[in-house]
């Protein structure tokens, strides 16, 4: 814990009621069926760099989440590097550097996962949305399966709203893939 936080838990009396651990952010679940890494600033020493360690990275996330939520069943991959991240979990397996005992008896929903490059699909952040969850994206930024609310210029509309929604609603997510002349 830094002394920033310290300090504000402090101030508001409640350190010593909490029991602070660090947490590392590996893969994300950003919808029911799509797990996200963030790994700001990797492109450029990945593909013009060739620096390895970030695929180790990928491979070491994956097996956290195994170890988490049990053996995935299947992995399939789209791209030279993707390819290269099911090789390390492969040789890691083994070498017996992966705990199988404790993957093996968790009983996984997850059957396959796929694992893709970006430098299979470079073009796709370029491209204009026309799916409601890309434009709200657009104009509100989504950030953690949210949306910040406090852009609004109409600040009489926003009283009696939470300054952030989640993103979860039954409703958006039948909605959000679609593209937007499907819904009228």
């Amino acid at each position: 814990m830094n002394i920033v936080c310290k300090d504000y838990l402090e101030k508001e009396a409640v350190l010593g009621d909490l029991v602070i651990t660090n947490f590392n952010f590996d893969l994300i679940p950003i919808a029911n069926d799509l797990l996200y890494l963030e790994m700001n600033n990797c492109l450029r020493p990945l593909y013009i760099g060739q620096e390895m360690t970030i695929l180790q990275t990928v491979a070491e996330s994956i097996q956290k989440m195994e170890l988490v939520h049990g053996k995935v069943q299947e992995y399939l991959c789209k791209g030279n590097y993707s390819k290269y991240v099911i090789d390390i979990l492969k040789q890691k397996k083994q070498q017996g550097e992966l705990i199988e005992d404790e993957v093996s008896f968790k009983v996984s929903k997850m059957h396959t996962l796929l694992v893709i490059d970006r430098k299979v699909d470079f073009i796709t952040p370029m491209l204009t949305p026309f799916t409601y969850e890309a434009l709200i994206d657009e104009v509100f930024s989504i950030k953690n399966n949210s949306i910040n609310l406090e852009i609004i210029k109409n600040q009489q509309a926003l009283k009696d709203r939470p300054k952030t929604i989640k993103l979860n609603d039954s409703y958006y997510n039948r909605i959000k893939i679609m593209n937007i002349k499907q819904c009228q």
